[in-house]
């Protein structure tokens, strides 16, 4: 059994005053059947006063002086005084689903929200608590409703979600939130008690020790404050003291200062508490920690009728958090017998937790339907399923707990995906964004490159068109070289947007051709014009041997006059040369300009699709994208060598052989 189980060892006791102590109240109202529910819940909690609630709930609402979302909290609330938690989550469930229309909707609607996600806590589906807490405190800031018990117990369940889901900053936040809420309501010390156990208890079982010890001190202080009034009773005194050196004792244990955690144990035995059933069920965290596995399983005897006492189910939760580590204190104390029983109990009670799991969907399901005709079918279907369960295969003890070690991984994992996921989706809906805005950039570049030679083409033809003009043989001949450059000019842009689908495509293009390095170069220089530029200084510079390659020439030639009409776009004027050198798997094409530069930063964002770093420019912004897209399709690549400074320099890499 590996000791990571140790520190998951939630009370009992402290397990059911999560959802105790959620301090649960109806609001103020001038309706006198308002007032007397009102009463109701402030008075004695048993099942009769719970049947008056429902009486008068159900005589209320339709007489429109309840709320649908007031309404299903209450009954709710009277189910679960009548212990029956099934019903009661299937109607807190009701609360939350429709959209609250008040203020007094959005608060029965948190306080439906406060009792459901630690319900969905109590199970384990963090998922489902975390996604109801958010919902409401949402709802809450919206509303200005940002305070109060209910605010802060929702902080403390996306706290402890948090915590399962290792984002332990923002679990700090959230507790450090509601403790600071709680703060602004002095009086209420059983509520910041119940909430800096629940805090204290998440962080031991979390391993979070540090913090676990911070908030057993921040525990302390509030109960010195609790000694002095007048109602303070002296049980609460002994039982939260008790608590408060037993939560000291596990998180300096968990930290490493036994001798100090020692101490504090034995403070803690001292007390009247820590001799009854609940107080040394509540040691065994301390104990395991400490490896004391004889004092640690004689405790333990103690707890199926702890479980009993509250009615708990056999969940793969609480199998995990009580029978594993009983079953490890009776094994590392050498009680064999014990050890085996447990190892039994466990096996009889996976039926029982596929069960309950069956039992907690259909509620589910009943629930989101909205409909008692399935609900009850449900409940027939439930019991059916119940007379009719399978009794589980008994496997080896060992293989069984080994699958449940292999089942919450899984789940942890699940949980680390589902994050990764959705911080996935956030960089993919950016990469669109931006996608979309460079693509209304192209278009827009693209409406411009085009317009220009347009409108100059069509001023050209009203000049030949203008009825009486007579023009010069010099003045034709200037017009009709106006009207093929642009042409050219319009059909070279068309040319660059046919080329796109090439920056889609990944397959290999074919290359048979067997050519001279400074034959492609050549190609290149006569494609874009280079040797007749005056204002460009151009130069081919042969290093050795002109090495010939198996390639395709088109393509080749294409990659190297786009990086050649790229230096002469950014240059001017100046000097721009072309070196080609060999090695005997490569030739490495060197394209050098003396323009602008590119900042080393921008070294791979210029191959961007339709990115230009100077706006001011002429073109598309797919010229390096294709040129890379095809050097790739070669066998090749195209890179910027950010060492040069004097201006830029690209390198294009092609293998000289096709095996």
């Amino acid at each position: 059994m590996k000791r990571r189980f140790i520190s998951k060892l939630p009370l009992l006791l402290l397990s059911a005053l999560l959802v105790i102590a959620l301090g649960t109240r109806c609001s103020d109202n001038t309706d006198s059947g308002n007032d007397m529910i009102d009463g109701l819940m402030n008075g004695p909690h048993d099942a009769r006063l719970s049947d008056r609630i429902l009486v008068m709930v159900d005589s209320l609402q339709p007489l429109g002086e309840l709320s649908p979302i007031k309404a299903a909290y209450l009954r709710g609330y009277a189910y679960s005084k009548q212990n029956d938690r099934r019903k009661a989550e299937i109607l807190w469930t009701e609360a939350v689903t429709p959209e609250p229309l008040n203020e007094e909707d959005i608060k029965y609607h948190a306080m439906a929200a406060n009792r459901l996600s630690n319900l969905d806590l109590l199970k384990g589906e963090y998922e489902s608590a975390l996604r109801v807490a958010v919902s409401a405190l949402d709802k809450l800031r919206a509303a200005g409703m940002d305070s109060g018990i209910d605010y802060a117990h929702l902080l403390i369940a996306v706290g402890c979600c948090d915590l399962h889901f290792y984002n332990f900053a923002d679990a700090r936040e959230n507790f450090e939130g509601a403790y600071s809420e709680f703060l602004k309501k002095p009086g209420q010390y059983n509520s910041t008690m119940a909430a800096l156990i629940t805090i204290t208890d998440q962080c031991l079982a979390h391993k979070r020790y540090s913090d676990a010890q911070m908030w057993a001190g921040r525990l302390q202080e509030v109960l010195d404050e609790y000694k002095k009034t007048e109602r303070a009773k002296a049980v609460t005194v002994d039982k939260q003291q008790a608590r408060v050196c037993l939560y000291k004792a596990s998180a300096l244990e968990g930290l490493g200062y036994h001798a100090e955690a020692a101490d504090y144990y034995d403070d803690a035995m001292e007390s009247a508490y820590t001799g009854t059933p609940d107080g040394r069920i509540e040691a065994v965290n301390y104990l395991m920690l400490a490896q004391r596995w004889e004092e640690a399983a004689d405790n333990l005897q103690l707890l199926d009728s702890q479980l009993s006492g509250f009615g708990a189910v056999w969940s793969m939760d609480n199998i995990t958090r009580y029978l594993l580590p009983k079953f490890e204190a009776n094994y590392r104390s050498r009680r064999s017998a014990a050890a085996l029983e447990t190892g039994m109990q466990i096996c009889n009670s996976i039926d029982s937790a596929l069960l309950w799991m069956r039992e907690d969907k259909a509620a589910e399901l009943a629930a989101v339907y909205h409909n008692q005709e399935i609900k009850q079918d449900l409940v027939k279907q439930d019991a059916r399923i119940q007379r009719d369960r399978f009794i589980a295969t008994i496997i080896g003890m060992m293989l069984l707990i080994l699958g449940l070690i292999l089942f919450l991984t899984f789940r942890r994992r699940s949980a680390q995906r589902l994050k990764e996921a959705y911080v996935r989706l956030e960089e993919a809906n950016d990469r669109a964004q931006e996608a979309s805005r460079v693509k209304t950039a192209f278009l827009q570049q693209i409406s411009h490159e085009i317009g220009t030679p347009l409108n100059m083409i069509s001023g050209f033809a009203q000049v030949l068109t203008t009825p009486g003009i007579e023009l010069d043989e010099e003045s034709r001949a200037q017009i009709n070289t106006g009207v093929i450059d642009n042409t050219k000019r319009i059909t070279g842009l068309i040319g660059k947007i046919l080329e796109l689908s090439n920056l889609v495509s990944s397959s290999e293009i074919e290359k048979t051709d067997r050519v001279r390095a400074s034959d492609i170069a050549a190609d290149a220089a006569a494609a874009c014009g280079i040797v007749q530029n005056a204002e460009i200084d151009y130069s081919l510079i042969l290093e050795g041997e002109d090495p010939e390659m198996i390639t395709n020439r088109t393509a080749a030639g294409h990659i190297l006059t786009l990086l050649l009409e790229n230096a002469v776009k950014y240059t001017g004027k100046g000097a721009v040369r072309l070196g080609i050198l060999a090695s005997p798997d490569e030739v490495s094409f060197v394209v050098e300009d003396t323009g602008i530069g590119i900042p080393p930063e921008d070294a791979e964002r210029v191959f961007g699709q339709f990115v230009q770093l100077d706006d001011y420019q002429e073109g598309t912004g797919i010229g390096l994208s294709l040129a890379r897209s095809l050097s790739r399709r070669l066998g090749g690549d195209v890179v910027l060598d950010t060492s040069y400074s004097s201006g830029a320099r690209f390198v294009l890499t092609l293998p000289r052989k096709t095996t």
